[in-house]
Protein backbone atom coordinates (compact mmCIF):
# COMPACT_ATOMS: atom_id res chain seq x y z
CA UNK A 1 0.00 0.00 0.00
CA UNK A 2 1.56 3.52 -0.54
CA UNK A 3 0.92 5.52 1.85
CA UNK A 4 1.17 8.72 0.22
CA UNK A 5 -1.49 8.05 -2.32
CA UNK A 6 -3.73 6.76 0.55
CA UNK A 7 -6.93 9.10 1.36
CA UNK A 8 -6.29 9.88 5.32
CA UNK A 9 -8.56 10.66 8.17
CA UNK A 10 -8.06 12.03 12.05
CA UNK A 11 -9.35 8.99 14.27
CA UNK A 12 -9.39 8.94 18.07
CA UNK A 13 -10.69 5.76 19.22
CA UNK A 14 -14.06 5.26 17.36
CA UNK A 15 -14.52 8.48 16.57
CA UNK A 16 -13.66 10.32 13.15
CA UNK A 17 -13.11 14.01 12.90
CA UNK A 18 -14.39 14.87 9.60
CA UNK A 19 -13.29 18.19 8.32
CA UNK A 20 -16.73 20.07 9.75
CA UNK A 21 -16.53 18.80 13.38
CA UNK A 22 -15.76 21.43 15.86
CA UNK A 23 -12.56 19.80 17.15
CA UNK A 24 -10.86 20.04 13.47
CA UNK A 25 -12.46 23.58 12.86
CA UNK A 26 -10.80 25.34 16.48
CA UNK A 27 -7.77 23.61 15.77
CA UNK A 28 -8.24 25.10 11.88
CA UNK A 29 -8.55 28.62 13.54
CA UNK A 30 -5.90 28.04 16.26
CA UNK A 31 -3.58 27.50 13.23
CA UNK A 32 -4.61 30.04 10.77
CA UNK A 33 -4.22 32.77 13.40
CA UNK A 34 -0.73 31.00 14.06
CA UNK A 35 0.49 31.48 10.76
CA UNK A 36 -1.03 35.10 10.51
CA UNK A 37 1.28 35.84 13.92
CA UNK A 38 4.41 33.89 11.86
CA UNK A 39 3.78 35.83 8.57
CA UNK A 40 1.47 39.15 9.33
CA UNK A 41 1.49 40.09 5.82
CA UNK A 42 0.45 38.94 2.76
CA UNK A 43 2.86 36.92 0.82
CA UNK A 44 2.78 39.62 -1.93
CA UNK A 45 4.18 42.25 0.87
CA UNK A 46 7.78 42.64 2.10
CA UNK A 47 9.62 44.97 3.53
CA UNK A 48 12.52 45.61 1.82
CA UNK A 49 16.36 45.79 3.20
CA UNK A 50 18.21 48.39 2.05
CA UNK A 51 21.75 48.75 2.38
CA UNK A 52 24.77 49.81 0.75
CA UNK A 53 27.91 48.32 -0.97
CA UNK A 54 31.42 48.97 0.44
CA UNK A 55 31.26 51.71 -2.65
CA UNK A 56 28.58 53.71 -1.30
CA UNK A 57 25.96 52.48 -4.00
CA UNK A 58 22.20 51.71 -3.04
CA UNK A 59 21.03 48.19 -2.86
CA UNK A 60 17.92 46.56 -1.73
CA UNK A 61 16.85 42.89 -0.42
CA UNK A 62 13.57 40.88 -0.21
CA UNK A 63 12.97 38.83 2.49
CA UNK A 64 13.03 35.16 1.35
CA UNK A 65 9.97 34.34 3.22
CA UNK A 66 7.04 32.88 0.78
CA UNK A 67 3.16 32.17 1.28
CA UNK A 68 3.98 28.40 1.03
CA UNK A 69 6.01 28.99 4.43
CA UNK A 70 2.71 30.15 6.42
CA UNK A 71 0.80 27.22 4.54
CA UNK A 72 3.35 25.03 6.25
CA UNK A 73 3.75 26.54 9.39
CA UNK A 74 0.14 25.94 9.81
CA UNK A 75 -0.20 22.66 8.66
CA UNK A 76 2.22 21.78 11.15
CA UNK A 77 0.53 23.54 13.94
CA UNK A 78 -3.22 21.98 12.92
CA UNK A 79 -1.21 18.67 12.74
CA UNK A 80 0.32 19.37 16.63
CA UNK A 81 -3.36 20.19 17.98
CA UNK A 82 -5.31 17.84 16.62
CA UNK A 83 -2.77 15.06 17.75
CA UNK A 84 -2.70 16.96 21.49
CA UNK A 85 -6.86 16.16 21.09
CA UNK A 86 -5.93 12.63 21.09
CA UNK A 87 -6.42 11.66 17.42
CA UNK A 88 -4.12 10.06 15.39
CA UNK A 89 -4.12 10.57 11.21
CA UNK A 90 -4.49 7.07 9.99
CA UNK A 91 -5.57 5.68 6.49
CA UNK A 92 -9.04 5.38 5.79
CA UNK A 93 -10.41 1.94 5.99
CA UNK A 94 -10.74 0.29 2.23
CA UNK A 95 -14.30 -0.49 2.78
CA UNK A 96 -15.02 3.51 3.48
CA UNK A 97 -12.86 4.57 0.46
CA UNK A 98 -14.67 5.68 -2.62
CA UNK A 99 -14.38 2.84 -5.73
CA UNK A 100 -13.48 3.63 -8.85
CA UNK A 101 -15.86 3.75 -11.58
CA UNK A 102 -15.85 1.95 -14.91
CA UNK A 103 -12.81 1.76 -17.00
CA UNK A 104 -12.61 4.45 -20.41
CA UNK A 105 -13.63 2.37 -23.57
CA UNK A 106 -10.10 1.92 -25.86
CA UNK A 107 -7.87 1.68 -22.82
CA UNK A 108 -5.94 -1.66 -21.98
CA UNK A 109 -7.85 -3.57 -19.39
CA UNK A 110 -6.91 -2.39 -15.54
CA UNK A 111 -5.45 1.31 -16.80
CA UNK A 112 -7.45 4.23 -16.40
CA UNK A 113 -7.13 7.94 -18.38
CA UNK A 114 -5.39 10.63 -18.02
Amino acid sequence: MLLACTPMEWRRGGEVASMESDVYQQCRNRATLAGMRFMPFPSSYYYPIVGRDRFGRPFSLRQSWSHSDQLMFEHTTLMQCMLGQGFDLMPIAPASQPTAGPEEPGLEPGRKGP
